[in-house]
């Protein structure tokens, strides 16, 4: 597949044409396999060797070589650890989010939005009267309150104790 997009025509019931995206979302194109976190969601759980261990004291600290095998050991295990479970549960992860987050989307695409729009649509005119009501009745008070402290005016002085 190249880098262009494949598009077909398809026509609405109005005669209108449309391009329909045939390339799907994260597409091996736009994938980068050196930046795997391009949003930096997981920041928080870079833990490096010297973010977990730290001998504090000069004069108590380990072997220098127990300290370096200590550091090769934690870093392979690490990264070795993280590799066989992705081998083992990325890909039904990955089936359970997908399907996950298409029924969250499909959820507010056909359900929550539809509804919402609809109730906004029939309460349209109650809004409206309670505006009217709030203008008429609770309006004139407000802008007098206003008008009472309008000219009050505060003065901070800082005094230095």
């Amino acid at each position: 597949m190249s880098s262009e997009q494949k598009s077909e025509p398809a026509t609405l019931p109005m005669g209108e044409e449309v391009k329909l995206n045939m390339t799907p979302e994260g597409a091996r194109d736009d994938l980068d396999l050196l930046e795997r976190d391009p949003n930096g969601m997981n920041a928080d759980i870079k833990t490096k060797f010297h973010d977990v261990f730290g001998e504090p004291d000069r004069e108590i600290y380990s072997l220098d070589k127990i300290w370096i095998i200590a550091y090769k050991v934690y870093g392979l295990t690490k990264l070795w650890c993280y590799r066989i479970i992705s081998v083992v549960l990325a890909i039904p992860l990955a089936v359970f989010w997908g399907v996950s987050f298409a029924c969250v989307s499909f959820c507010r695409i056909w359900v929550c939005v539809p509804c919402l729009r609809s109730c906004d649509i029939e309460l349209m005119c109650v809004r409206q009267v309670f505006d009217v009501c709030l203008q008429t009745f609770l309006g004139p008070c407000w802008e007098a309150f206003g008008r009472l402290f309008y000219n009050i005016r505060v003065k901070l002085i800082k005094s230095e104790v």
